[in-house]
């Protein structure tokens, strides 16, 4: 590498432990998604994952915080995967099923605020940009067929198809939950894929079955 390679940090994905099981399925689990981790390392950059810091989890909180991982890394990428929970927007599921992951939502929010506050670059994919959304006072629609139905099909065969992510004029996306309303603060640049400056902070603004204009 002609220059030093810059440091990404990629918040986790989580699995939950399941009932009655046993091995790896009985365990909390932190992972990436190879297609992210190898798209960001094709640019010459060196990924680490970010996990979760709490108690209980062989380490006491106090003597690594996310802070520390603001601090060490160059910039962020919040992956994609479950659905952000409503309360997490201050609703209500109106299913069951539509309850989300709160543990996540709590633990991307604090690491998002932490690279905030150190004025560090986020990008955020899909639930990540959701997620951005909802960390500066916006709001989601729980489940897009039901809350909003239309043409636009929400579930893709184009999906992960993208030789690079943040070139495509249209992101295809799963079905489940998408922006409602946007934080009117933030320049969200007509939803196009464009840098928007906030709190001196770069970000990269993902659409999700939204056609850009």
């Amino acid at each position: 590498m002609a220059t030093k390679p810059l440091k990404i940090g990629i918040s986790a994905r989580i699995d939950h432990p399941q009932p009655g099981q046993a091995g790896l399925r009985s365990k909390t689990l932190q992972y990436l998604e190879q297609s992210v981790a190898h798209w960001a390392m094709s640019r010459d950059v060196l990924v680490f994952m970010v996990p979760t810091v709490a108690t209980g989890g062989g380490i006491v909180r106090s003597n690594i915080r996310l802070s520390d991982y603001a601090d060490a890394l160059d910039g962020l990428i919040l992956q994609g995967g479950s659905d952000m929970s409503p309360h997490s927007y201050g609703e209500e599921p109106l299913q069951p099923e539509w309850a989300g992951d709160p543990v996540r939502d709590a633990y991307e929010m604090e690491l998002l605020h932490e690279f905030i506050e150190v004025r560090k670059p986020v990008l955020g994919i899909c639930r990540g940009a959701q997620l951005i959304n909802v960390a500066m006072g916006g709001t989601l629609y729980q489940d897009l067929p039901t809350q909003k139905p239309g043409p636009v099909q929400h579930l893709s065969d184009a999906y992960d198809r993208h030789p690079t992510p943040c070139a495509s004029s249209r992101t295809a996306c799963s079905p489940g939950s998408t922006r409602k309303s946007i934080r009117p603060r933030c320049t969200w640049c007509r939803c196009t894929i464009r840098p928007c400056a906030l709190s001196g902070a770069t970000w990269r603004w993902t659409p999700c079955a939204l056609k850009t204009g």
